[in-house]
C-alpha cells in the first residue's frame, strides 16, 4: 500500500486509501495503522476505519482488510513498490550536510502584504530551518494566511519523523480560500536528526506567493490566548437544527482556553455523540492531552459521523498542558461544515475547600482538617445541568480532658441525584450529606 498522499480518482475510485503511519518492521509483528483516504485538497479527509499489517520476512506484507466507512473508496497498490528493494539513495548523511535558512520573514508570526515567493529559489539539497539565531522546524498545523511573509503560508501536512525513521516523504498544505489546505503541493524529503532538529528537501512550490513556513514559539501560549466561553460547545448541549454551529466559519488566530460558564474545561478524548456540540459532527481530541513537560504538541482531531468516530478527521491541531491544570489549543478552521470543537462538561473544575476545626484543648498539637469536594454551581439551563449545592461545616475534633486526642477520622459523603430534564418531565435534584465517624 502507499505510504504517501495519492490524488483524487487514481486506484479506480473517488477517495484513493493510503497508510498512514508507514509499514512495520519483521520483528514488530502485527500493528494497526490508520487508513487515510485524500478529499477537498486535504490528504486524510476521510479516515476510514484502521486496519492491521505485517511484515514478512520474505519481504513482502498482508494486510487485513475490512469495509470502507463510505463507497467510492479503494484501497490503494503503490506502483513504485513493484520489486523494489530498500536502497541507500545518499551516502552523505543530510543531518551534516545542510545550508542553514535563517530568515525571520519565514516565521508563522510574521504578517506581510508584500509577498515572497519560494518559486523563485533554486532550492539544492538540504536545508536547516532557523529563527533569530534559533534552530526551529515546520509547522505541523494549519497556518494562516499573509503570515510567513507570503500570500499562501507552506505547513507540513503530517507529523515530523524520529530519528530511527531515516529519511521520510511528506506533503505539504498551503493555506487559502479560508482552507487550510486549499493548496496540495509536491512532496518534499524530511529527516529527524540526533541533535533534536529536522533538515528538508525543499522543491520549489507550483506556484508564486508561496513560501515554506518556519514555526515561531518564542511567546508562551500558556500566557497569551483567547478565552473562549460558549456553553453551547457542550458535550451534553444537543443540535438544535434552527442553530447548528459551524466553526468553519470562524477566523481562528492564535491559542485558546476553553471555559464553560467560567469554569475551565477541556476537550473530550474520546468519541462524542453525533449532533452534540450544538453541531452535525463532534469534534474531539485524538491522542490525548499532554503533560506539562511535553510542552506544545501536535494532536490530530477527529469527527463523529456514520457510526464511526473518526469518519472526518479534521485538520491537526496545536496543544499545550500549562502548569496551572488547563489546557491551551491553536484551533484551526476544520475540513468541513457543520463541525465544533467541543467542551468536555465531564472535566469541569472542581474547588477544594480546607475547613480548619476548631481546637477545644491545649492538649492538641496540631490542626485536623477535613476536605470537602464542591463541585462549582452552573445555573443556566442551557448546560442541562442542575447546581450542586454545596455545604460548608466547621468539624470539631474528639478531643479528652486529659488532654490527649481520641483519634477521630471524618470522612465526608456528598450523593448528588439528578433526573435531567430532557428524559423526564421533572427537572428533579437531591442532595444528601453524610457524616461516617471511624472511632478507635
Amino acid at each position: 500500500m502507499s505510504e504517501t498522499c495519492v490524488i483524487n480518482y487514481k486506484c479506480g475510485t473517488t477517495y484513493p486509501l493510503w497508510l498512514r503511519g508507514g509499514h512495520p518492521k519483521p520483528e514488530d509483528g502485527v500493528v494497526t495503522r490508520h487508513v487515510c483516504g485524500r478529499a477537498g485538497g486535504y490528504c486524510c479527509y476521510f479516515q476510514s476505519y484502521p486496519i492491521r499489517v505485517k511484515a514478512c520476512t520474505g519481504g513482502y506484507y498482508i494486510y487485513e482488510f475490512v469495509k470502507p466507512t463510505v463507497c467510492n473508496m479503494a484501497y490503494c497498490a503503490d506502483v513504485s513498490s513493484v520489486n523494489s528493494m530498500n536502497t541507500t539513495i545518499s551516502s552523505t548523511d543530510p543531518c551534516n550536510n545542510y545550508t542553514v535558512l535563517n530568515d525571520s520573514r519565514r516565521s508563522t508570526k510574521y504578517y506581510s502584504s508584500s509577498f515572497m515567493c519560494d518559486r523563485n529559489v533554486s532550492w539544492v539539497g538540504w536545508y536547516r530551518l532557523y529563527l533569530n539565531g534559533q534552530s526551529t522546524r515546520m509547522p505541523e498545523t494549519c497556518v494562516a494566511v499573509n503570515r510567513c511573509g507570503t500570500q499562501i503560508p507552506m505547513w507540513l501536512s503530517n507529523e515530523h519523523p524520529k530519528p530511527e525513521d531515516g529519511v521520510v516523504t511528506r506533503y505539504v498544505c498551503g493555506y487559502k480560500n479560508n482552507y487550510c489546505c486549499s493548496e496540495s503541493l509536491n512532496p518534499i524529503r524530511v529527516k529527524a536528526c540526533t541533535g533534536g532538529y529536522n533538515v528538508y528537501e525543499f522543491v520549489t512550490p507550483t506556484k508564486c506567493n508561496m513560501a515554506y513556513c518556519a514555526d515561531d514559539l518564542s511567546t508562551d501560549p500558556c500566557y497569551n490566548y483567547t478565552v473562549l466561553d460558549n456553553a453551547w460547545r457542550s458535550t451534553n448541549y444537543s443540535t438544535n437544527s434552527s442553530s447548528t454551529k459551524c466553526d468553519r466559519n470562524v477566523n481562528w488566530v492564535g491559542w485558546y482556553r476553553l471555559y464553560i460558564y467560567g469554569q475551565n474545561v477541556r476537550m473530550p478524548e474520546t468519541c462524542v455523540e453525533k449532533h452534540r456540540c450544538s453541531t452535525d459532527i463532534p469534534l474531539w481530541l485524538s491522542g490525548g492531552h499532554p503533560k506539562p513537560e511535553d510542552g506544545v504538541v501536535t494532536r490530530h482531531v477527529c469527527g463523529h459521523l456514520r457510526n464511526y468516530c473518526c469518519h472526518y478527521e479534521s485538520f491537526p491541531i496545536r496543544v499545550k498542558a500549562c502548569t496551572g491544570g488547563y489546557y491551551v489549543y491553536e484551533f484551526v478552521r476544520p475540513t468541513v461544515c457543520n463541525a465544533t470543537y467541543c467542551a468536555d462538561v465531564d472535566s469541569m473544575n472542581k474547588t477544594y475547600i480546607s475547613v480548619t476545626p476548631a481546637i477545644t484543648t491545649s492538649g492538641v498539637k496540631s490542626a485536623i482538617t477535613t476536605y470537602s469536594t464542591v463541585t462549582p454551581a452552573v445555573t443556566t439551563s442551557d448546560l442541562k445541568s442542575a447546581t450542586l449545592k454545596s455545604a460548608y461545616t466547621t468539624v470539631t475534633p474528639a478531643v479528652t480532658t486529659s488532654g490527649n486526642v481520641n483519634c477521630c477520622f471524618l470522612l465526608w459523603f456528598i450523593v448528588w441525584i439528578h433526573n435531567n430534564s430532557q428524559s423526564t418531565p421533572d427537572d428533579n435534584e437531591q442532595n444528601y450529606i453524610y457524616n461516617f465517624q471511624l472511632l478507635p
